[in-house]
């Protein structure tokens, strides 16, 4: 590294005045010159002499500002390779600053027993003075260090003075910063983004520095500034509320509402799931969000709380606030975890709200307090996952619930005696009949908690974290408006073309549609078997191997044909129909569709049965295809049934192939084609006159030339004439021979066409 080392000091001084005292005036020159001394240096820079630097403070350089002269020297400084800082300065009584000394870096000396300083008493220097026009120049230049300079860019940048950050890239940081961006990708990015190059023109640890500095200028009254951020909140939406809990002063917790979660709750408000976060702001407060689901199954926030404390009176004051701010609806259902002082709070707040646990928060300590067995049994994860999944009965439920236990020895587990003692709180079967949306967890809000903290800082200030709260509503407004666009402009693919499909595309959203045309579809792999009544039936799949569990599902049509029941409980639960109302709402819907004459639901045995010569082939073959499929779904349920479809199919194949076969030739007579003799075609008159067969007609010739014009040739003609044939008399076998010989009618031997039988 190369060393600057001089016996005396490189020294340039300005003659004339060196200050201006007891005068008045601005901090700059007014009006500023039109060229800079950067500017005219960059244009002078082609005539410098080689290796010379561009940016030089000789003796005389006038600026308009201080602060243009530092960074002329700055400029100066990073070419050589040292750093520089403000050093002293002279005020007169006038508070008119009349000098400044700029420093090298290395200036002054250190304390006393302090070693580990760049301080080494260096005297390079440039001091401005004040000019007659209030603007400053360069009355003095030392050039001379007594220490070493730095070798590259990489090395120069470490002096903080070229570390500094300019304020275009401080108002980019503190925005970056404020959305939860960390440092590593902050300063990955800010050189691009800002035009730097690849790479930023300071430090990380300048960065780091300045973030902290700003982290701690946001935490000065922090509670000012978020009763004002709530002020201006409220001006731009007057329906705004907000509630505050006060305890001696200080404030206890905070309810806040806009006006679109009132109306958003308004609609979509017969479901809600609350549930709290923590590590979200700078007071450690715990976070809860009132979530629901809107018509595009989307999460949606309905409002937001801060608490102190997670105790009964702090859920008290946090559900009877919001019941209010609602105008006194209750949810129909609310989900949330397992604290016992929500339970409380909900029972005296909401008693007429269903209050159901969370099922992932339930069971996600299964295998934590199940670990023996989940690794000794391969199977028992398998059958506890499809008891609490499957599973829609309580009786079925229980009884395999002691099944299973008592298989893998679980009796007396407290674990599993608590989950099955509050059992309605979460299993699967006690939510039939509650209308949930779809929701059997609270995960919508542990996603919407997941989200705010992508957007909000660990330990940020109260008013900040409101700002970026509402930075998230607006970014699920964003995607709300996505989907009603969608909705309302694209079309739906329609899978299987029935009518109800169709109706359901220009009514439902388009997730909701996707999700009716999943289970319409899903449908079409359950056979239809009816109870003798005309409004119950019974829906299983068609086809089931040997040894599965059958689970049938009861479908009740109400006396009014409007509504349909269904024993799965998923239209009660999310307000869609189930797979099961669809296989027989299409069934009985079938007179709006193209084969409604074909076939009338429930008279299939009668017209078989009585006058099966008035039905059309069509009609026949749909006829036998519905009852083909009855079979099939009974007989595959074992082995006997099976036998005993097989014996009876090869029966009535046999007695099908003769009665085919005497009609064929004759034997049987036909009522097929039979209709009244002399009587008009009416199918609204009975036959009076007596029948007779009825021929089919001749045909008649068309008319015009041919259908096709093409020459014929030779051999079409050939092949057009019939072929001779001749009689043979006898045929004998040749023992001398083994091919047959005939004998034809004029005596000559020719090889048998035909050999002989044995």
């Amino acid at each position: 590294m190369a060393m600057q080392a001089h016996s005396g000091d490189v020294e340039t001084v300005a003659s004339g005045r060196s200050s201006i005292r007891a005068i008045r005036g601005p901090a700059g020159r007014v009006p500023p010159s039109g060229e800079t001394a950067i500017e005219r240096a960059l244009r002078q820079a082609e005539a410098r002499p080689a290796g010379a630097p561009v940016f030089r403070p000789e003796v005389g350089t006038a600026f308009d500002t201080c602060d243009e002269g530092y960074e002329f020297y700055n400029l100066f400084s990073w070419e050589k390779g040292f750093g520089i800082r403000y050093g002293r300065s002279r005020t007169n009584s006038a508070s008119y600053r009349t000098r400044q000394d700029i420093v090298c870096a290395c200036a002054g000396n250190s304390p006393v027993g302090i070693n580990s300083t760049q301080r080494s008493g260096c005297r390079a220097m440039i001091r401005l003075l004040r000019s007659d026009d209030h603007g400053w120049y360069v009355a003095r230049f030392v050039e001379t260090h007594n220490h070493q300079l730095s070798q590259g860019c990489g090395e120069t940048r470490q002096w903080n003075s070229h570390n500094r950050i300019d304020p275009v890239a401080r108002d980019f940081i503190r925005n970056v910063r404020a959305n939860n961006v960390s440092l590593s990708r902050l300063y990955g990015v800010i050189g691009g983004t800002l035009g730097y190059g690849p790479a930023a023109p300071f430090t990380k640890q300048s960065l780091r520095g300045l973030c902290a500095r700003m982290s701690q200028d946001s935490i000065v009254d922090d509670i000012s500034k978020t009763m004002k951020l709530l002020g201006e909140m409220q001006g731009s939406d007057p329906d705004l509320s907000v509630c505050i809990d006060t305890e001696e002063g200080r404030v206890r917790s905070i309810l806040w509402c806009n006006g679109k979660n009132k109306v958003d709750y308004c609609h979509f408000g017969d479901v809600v799931t609350f549930d709290t976060t923590y590590r979200t702001n700078l007071y450690n407060m715990p976070f809860g969000l009132f979530v629901g689901v809107n018509n595009h199954f989307q999460s949606i926030v309905f409002g937001a709380v801060l608490l102190t404390h997670e105790t009964t009176e702090s859920f008290e004051w946090s559900f009877s606030t919001f019941q209010n701010i609602m105008n006194g609806k209750c949810p129909q259902t609310i989900l949330t975890d397992q604290c016992a002082a929500m339970e409380a709070a909900l029972k005296t707040t909401m008693p007429g709200t269903r209050h159901r646990w969370c099922r992932w928060h339930v069971l996600r300590n299964a295998k934590e307090k199940l670990g023996g067995v989940y690794s000794k049994f391969c199977g028992f994860k398998r059958e506890f996952h499809s008891l609490v999944t499957d599973i829609i009965d309580p009786v079925e439920f229980e009884s395999k619930w002691a099944d299973i236990i008592s298989r893998y020895e679980l009796v007396g587990n407290p674990y599993i005696e608590r989950l099955y003692t509050h059992r309605e709180m979460w299993a699967k079967p006690y939510f039939t009949g509650i209308f949930c949306g779809g929701m059997t967890s609270t995960q919508r809000s542990e996603s919407a908690n997941h989200l705010l903290k992508s957007y909000i800082p660990r330990s940020a200030p109260m008013h900040m974290f409101v700002t970026q709260y509402n930075a998230m509503l607006r970014s699920r407004d964003a995607d709300e408006d996505r989907e009603n666009h969608v909705s309302r402009q694209k079309r739906r693919h329609i899978r299987i073309g029935v009518p109800i499909e169709w109706n359901a595309a220009s009514i439902y959203t388009r997730t909701m549609f996707d999700k009716f045309s999943n289970e319409l579809y899903a449908s079409g792999a359950y056979a239809l078997i009816g109870n003798g009544s005309a409004n119950r039936f019974t829906v299983r799949p068609a086809l089931q191997q040997q040894g599965d569990n059958v689970h049938e599902h009861s479908v009740v049509i109400r006396v009014d044909n409007t509504s349909y029941i269904c024993d799965c409980g998923l239209f009660e639960h999310m307000g869609m129909p189930c797979r099961h109302i669809l296989k027989v709402y299409t069934l009985v819907l079938k007179r709006w569709t193209l084969a409604a004459r074909e076939a009338i639901p429930g008279m299939n045995e009668v017209r078989i049965g009585t006058n099966s010569a008035m039905i059309e082939p069509s009609t026949m073959k749909n006829l036998l295809y519905l009852a083909a499929m009855d079979l099939l779904a009974e007989a595959s349920m074992n082995a006997h049934s099976f036998d005993a479809s097989m014996r009876a199919i090869r029966e009535a194949k046999h007695s099908v192939r003769i009665i085919n076969q005497c009609h064929t030739f004759g034997d049987a007579p036909t009522t097929r084609n039979v209709i009244p003799e002399g009587v008009t075609l009416d199918f609204g008159q009975a036959p009076v006159v007596p029948e007779r067969v009825l021929l089919p007609p001749t045909k008649v010739k068309s008319r015009g030339r041919p259908p096709s014009t093409r020459l014929k040739s030779r051999s079409d003609y050939y092949g057009a004439r019939p072929k001779r044939t001749r009689n043979v008399s006898e045929c004998y076998v040749d023992p001398a021979s083994p091919i047959p010989v005939c004998i034809g009618d004029g005596g000559q031997i020719e090889p048998a066409l035909k050999r002989q039988p044995k």
